[in-house]
């Protein structure tokens, strides 16, 4: 369900009606199976105000609502973490000059959100780590943010990992 721009506050206004238009689709018995990956453009930064776009604390109850309306739903949850950015590019941002995304915002945003799966019993696939180890992760990013083809290979790649050692796949 993802949008460009998205931030959690977005996710949250129209998760539970979409959720309940794709159960409409699915076979009676079948596994409800939903994966959420939020909180880089929450963390983005405007230079002049020197405030993230939602407040970590906002972001942190986002999270904890969506995980609860994913419950009424969901047979299983899984949380799927961020990448990191290449700052260089993105701060400030290209197509958006009045905000930055810093690595040490999209960084506490991704350890608040697996503090709060931890919290929650919630799969937490971190993303974000496996990334920093490889030395050329941003090559892996087209503008600085968003991964090129490489990169999006590449998160498959993890989430596939951890989904098949979960037993989803």
């Amino acid at each position: 369900m993802g949008v460009s721009g998205d931030t959690s506050e977005d996710i949250i206004e129209r998760l539970e009606f979409e959720t309940k238009q794709r159960l409409k689709l699915k076979d009676e018995g079948e596994e409800i199976i939903i994966l959420i990956s939020v909180g880089i453009n929450d963390a983005m930064y405007y230079n002049k105000t020197k405030e993230n776009q939602i407040p970590l604390d906002k972001f942190s109850s986002n999270v904890q609502k969506m995980i609860n309306i994913s419950k009424k739903y969901a047979t299983r949850i899984v949380f799927v973490g961020n990448k990191p950015i290449d700052e260089s590019k993105v701060d400030p941002i290209p197509w958006r000059m009045e905000c930055s995304y810093k690595e040490i915002f999209v960084e506490k945003y991704d350890l608040k959100a697996a503090e709060i799966c931890k919290k929650n019993d919630i799969p937490f696939i971190d993303v974000y780590h496996i990334f920093k180890k490889q030395d050329n992760y941003k090559k892996l990013l087209s503008d600085g943010v968003h991964p090129n083809n490489e990169g999006h290979k590449r998160i498959f790649e993890i989430v596939k990992r951890d989904l098949e050692k979960l037993e989803i796949i």
